[in-house]
């Protein structure tokens, strides 16, 4: 994988106000991206007007330096931006253990603050791929009690990919007004059945992360027991394409596994992501070599 260095295109850039959420990596190295956002949801009480996205290098095992790179990242967008730094998320992906170059990252932030569109999404989701073969990126429209919302996507994935989060950065955004403890359920329940489900080669990375925003601009509020169902399922919906996609393209992979686990007792329902991600590493060691597996909760 070699390193980008066209910042200006490899900075992708996700920006509305919104409410926001995110689930990340459980790998016990975390790279300084991941503790950075974590410490701004928490900051922020949910809320996030951007994301900056560098491909290229991850950001990760680079220690107090890499910390202080992806704060400044946040920093600089938010100077650009007139934004508060709290407001503004980063996500890294690419080669481990180097640290990235800040006069190339700051120029590139500049570059493409200037080169925002509402028509960007196809550029963003090219330029966030590193060995992908494809870019990954999804749109549905639900029609809910007060109105239609749309939910959109898009990942990267390719190698090592393992739950609990695979080897992935994903970025979901609607235009519905959604409470904060609300959307953290849903996008936490829709990672649980995707991104948490599937595996290649059973590494789990350093800079997983599912990063949602939900700013309210259809004025359309899911408050309603049904539209907030109907709404999750719209989510869910769009994961499960990105993380299908992303195992699809996994490194090696020549085909899409799906197993289905069925007919558990009340009692066994905990065990059974278990069971199909256990399955699909041990059963099958030369496919999870060379195949994208996903296991579905049948």
């Amino acid at each position: 994988m070699s390193e980008k260095n066209n910042f200006g295109n490899d900075l992708p850039k996700i920006l509305q106000l919104a409410t926001a959420a995110g689930t990340f990596t459980k790998n016990v190295v975390c790279a300084p991206p991941v503790t950075v956002c974590k410490d701004k949801l928490e900051a922020s009480e949910g809320l996030a007007r951007a994301i900056i996205v560098n491909s290229g290098q991850a950001n990760a095992a680079t220690g107090v330096t890499g910390t202080q790179n992806a704060l400044r990242t946040a920093d600089e967008a938010a100077s650009i931006l007139g934004e508060e730094a709290k407001h503004v998320l980063v996500a890294s992906t690419g080669v481990i253990g180097r640290q990235i170059d800040m006069e190339k990252m700051v120029a590139g932030i500049s570059e493409a603050c200037k080169q925002m569109s509402p028509d960007g999404g196809d550029d963003a989701a090219k330029a966030i791929m590193t060995t992908d073969l494809i870019d990954k990126q999804i749109a549905y429209k639900v029609k809910l009690s007060s109105g239609t919302v749309i939910v959109g996507g898009m990942s990267k994935g390719s190698g090592m990919i393992h739950p609990n989060m695979a080897t992935m950065l994903g970025f979901v955004t609607s235009d519905a007004a959604v409470e904060s403890g609300t959307w953290s359920k849903i996008v936490k329940e829709a990672s649980q059945k995707s991104f948490n489900q599937i595996t290649v080669d059973g590494d789990t990375s350093t800079n997983d992360c599912l990063i949602a925003l939900a700013n309210g601009a259809s004025e359309v509020v899911v408050d309603s027991q049904d539209d907030v169902k109907l709404f999750t399922d719209t989510v869910t919906k769009c994961c499960e394409h990105l993380a299908k996609a992303i195992a699809r393209d996994g490194e090696g992979a020549t085909v899409l596994l799906e197993i289905k686990v069925r007919n558990f007792g009340q009692g066994m329902f905990a065990l059974r992501p278990r069971v199909h991600r256990d399955f699909g590493r041990s059963s099958y060691p030369a496919i999870t070599r060379t195949t994208g597996l996903r296991g579905g909760l049948g």
